[in-house]
């Protein structure tokens, strides 16, 4: 009796078959529609578009600033070694400028002889090839003689050092070179040290009122008195 007492509390307990799965059933949220699946593909092709976009993006400015970081590296060293250029060419200079102080003296004395021995016009004629190989190659090394003698002074490229009156010649007109001038790629590596030309001062003409008579000799004066009758009969 107790058997089947227990039997039938079991029974009345147990739910019924296929209940437990429906409620799950109605749990669950329904499937996609197809239209919604291709609505959320489309909106993950978006995405993605988007963030391709951001990366294209930032590639570009990162193509852009290292364009800019070579472009900027290359111009600061050809700076640097235009500047050491530069250096290495002004240290030569004194040598260059006392080469040519020597051609200019092999000069003078032909002219002031009237020619040269054979001997002096052999040495001279190497040290005149010498002279014109140094010449090819201050050009072919864009280094070149700055030559203001006769023309207007230009503060870019001279640097006064004396003036001399010269009545004939414009103002500020170079007379005479004192120092070589050199040129590097066009831009002046010495300023050549020059004398320009100036107008004689002129001198203060005094006004005609302003001159005062000069005073009467004793001479004049006696001759005047009226007392003075020398010279009368």
């Amino acid at each position: 009796m107790a058997d089947d007492e227990q039997k039938a509390a079991a029974s009345k307990a147990a739910p019924k078959a296929g209940e437990g799965a429906k409620e799950t059933a109605a749990c669950s949220p329904p499937p996609p529609s197809p239209e919604e699946r291709i609505k959320g593909l489309e909106d993950l092709l978006k995405q993605r578009d988007k963030k391709i976009g951001e990366l294209e993006a930032d590639l570009k400015w990162a193509r852009a600033d290292f364009e800019n970081y070579r472009k900027s590296t290359e111009r600061r060293m050809d700076a640097d070694k235009e500047a050491m250029h530069g250096r290495l060419m002004k240290d030569f200079l004194p040598f260059f400028d006392t080469f040519d102080k020597a051609m200019q003296a092999a000069k003078d004395i032909a002219d002031q002889n009237g020619g040269m021995s054979d001997p002096l016009k052999k040495f001279f004629g190497g040290l005149s090839s010498l002279y014109k190989g140094l010449n090819d190659l201050l050009a072919s090394r864009n280094l070149k003689r700055i030559d203001p003698l006769g023309k207007k002074f230009d503060y870019n490229y001279h640097e006064v050092m004396m003036q001399a009156e010269d009545p004939a010649l414009p103002e500020d007109t170079v007379v005479q070179v004192i120092q070589q001038g050199w040129l590097l790629n066009g831009k002046v590596l010495r300023p050549a040290m020059v004398a320009v030309s100036r107008k004689p001062a002129k001198k203060a003409e005094v006004p005609a009122a302003d001159i005062e008579p000069a005073p009467e000799t004793d001479d004049a004066a006696a001759e005047g008195h009226p007392g003075n009758t020398s010279g009368s009969k």
